[in-house]
């Protein structure tokens, strides 16, 4: 069992560095929207990512609702971040 929890540990760790880089893209888009003044509305793009998301988790064999509600509050703190330093939103 240890062993298996070190994995799952390890895997943790990976995924908070995919989320920091994923945060880390999303902090250059905002930059470069206020650069460049656009506005594009944030909620659809949402609703995109979100479906595409759900599909894809679907598609691998887990429960695409349940990922969806994990993505959104990624997803949200991601635009918190963005709020937090830009005011486009």
């Amino acid at each position: 069992m240890q062993k298996i929890r070190q994995q799952i540990d390890q895997l943790d760790d990976e995924m908070l560095s995919l989320i920091l880089k994923r945060r880390d893209l999303a902090m250059e888009l905002a930059r470069l929207k206020t650069e460049v003044n656009d506005l594009m509305d944030h909620e659809q793009r949402v609703k995109e990512i979100l479906s595409r998301i759900e599909h894809k988790a679907n598609e691998m064999g887990m429960e695409g609702a349940e990922v969806r509600v994990l993505w959104k509050a990624l997803i949200a703190y991601m635009i918190k971040e963005q709020t937090a330093k830009y005011t486009f939103f």
